[in-house]
């Protein structure tokens, strides 16, 4: 509920409205919508959390008191015909367990948390997932019409060097070489096709279909990222979910610790009944009732629950510093994903400069050689350097 309740506001805020079934572009925002409706994984996840719900109510149930209503009946035939009707009222009710029943409560409603954290975190692992595979499929969506324009590009410089080469202007070598360019950026087209398609089939799967349409397009995602590394960013690992298992495993913990701890001390339950016997059925004639305490104490089990206590101990420390340790490495993993987003960021203006130095190189090595001051290599390494890059900066 919690997760449903997170999206539905993700959505809201987003303003995501549209079907992708109904137009040619699935953005991103519109996949996600539909991912949480159709991914076989979430919806196990949500009845993972349901059935913990309902563990968590029969623990808080055992706090009440139990009543029983009981009802018998017996013939018998002999010297004597005779028949027996009974009805019972019963009830049971403890009083004192050291805490031990509102400690197995919050053991339950620990267990409940941690259930919907898990679905959360399958929620963000999917989603993950799912975003990666969004990722490659619109960056060799991209790679194919970037690639099928550098074809068309080395297509018209194979085309001339055919010409001049037939002409007897130009030796066979360069001839082929021109083809060689072309047809290899023709074998790129075919793998980041075939990459494209994979992409697809694995957006298609983890929304339980067997392959998106064809006629849908993806949404190019925006390149544009905030560099700022807030100064609470640790605010963000108390958020995180793996932290907040870990939190979630030390109350545990120190809950199994204090439900062995009451053990140590007297169980007293009250205890009482009262009902109806005779004959006839509707009109029994006798009347008894009863109630009493009931004590129990071990008294000796060989340091057994001795034993227990400290294994609870050792598991309620292994688990603050497993906390601990999760703390320091999502903190690392944060300052370190900035670091990497940064330098790749930072590395884009380069990119674009070597794209506009390496077109400006092509223009100027085609124009020499067209003149007749400049060998066809020169040209040749031009193009690849052009095409480079192009695809660096892609």
């Amino acid at each position: 509920m919690l997760l449903r309740l997170l999206v539905a506001m993700m959505w809201v805020v987003s303003a995501c409205s549209v079907s992708w079934a109904q137009t040619p572009t699935l953005s991103w925002l519109e996949y996600q919508k539909i991912l949480f409706d159709k991914n076989i994984s979430l919806q196990s996840s949500y009845w993972a959390v349901t059935a913990s719900m309902r563990a968590r109510d029969i623990a808080g149930a055992n706090a009440w008191p139990e009543i029983s209503l009981g009802a018998s009946a017996t013939h018998t035939e002999g010297t004597q015909v005779s028949d027996l009707f009974s009805y019972s009222l019963s009830g049971s009710y403890t009083l004192f367990d050291a805490g031990a029943n509102s400690a197995r409560i919050r053991a339950a409603s620990i267990a409940l948390d941690s259930t919907r954290l898990d679905e959360i975190k399958n929620w963000i692992t999917v989603r993950s997932n799912a975003r990666l595979a969004y990722v490659d499929a619109a960056y060799f969506s991209e790679k194919v019409n970037l690639l099928t324009q550098i074809r068309e590009r080395l297509k018209r410089n194979e085309e001339f060097m055919k010409v001049k080469f037939e002409g007897g202007q130009q030796a066979r070598w360069v001839y082929l070489s021109a083809k060689n360019s072309r047809l290899a950026v023709d074998q790129q087209i075919i793998a980041a096709t075939r990459r494209l398609q994979q992409a697809r089939k694995q957006l298609a799967l983890y929304l339980g279909q067997s392959r998106l349409d064809e006629n849908v397009t993806l949404d190019a995602l925006p390149t544009s990222v905030n560099l700022t590394l807030p100064e609470n960013y640790q605010s963000f690992v108390s958020a995180n979910v793996d932290v907040l298992k870990a939190e979630k495993n030390i109350e545990s913990a120190q809950t199994q610790l204090d439900i062995e701890t009451a053990s140590l001390w007297p169980l007293l339950t009250l205890k009482g009944s009262t009902g109806l016997s005779g004959t006839p059925a509707f009109f029994p004639s006798q009347s008894n009732w009863q109630v009493g305490l009931n004590l129990s104490l071990n008294l000796f089990d060989a340091n057994s629950r001795g034993n227990l206590i400290m294994q609870r101990q050792a598991q309620l420390a292994s688990a603050k510093l497993d906390w601990y340790e999760l703390v320091l490495e999502n903190t690392q993993a944060i300052l370190s994903a900035h670091n990497d987003v940064k330098d790749n960021m930072e590395h884009m203006p380069l990119a674009v400069d070597a794209l506009n130095v390496a077109q400006e190189r092509l223009d100027t090595s085609e124009q020499l050689y067209l003149a007749g001051l400049a060998i066809y290599l020169e040209w040749d390494q031009a193009q690849q350097t052009l095409t480079q890059a192009q695809t660096n900066l892609l």
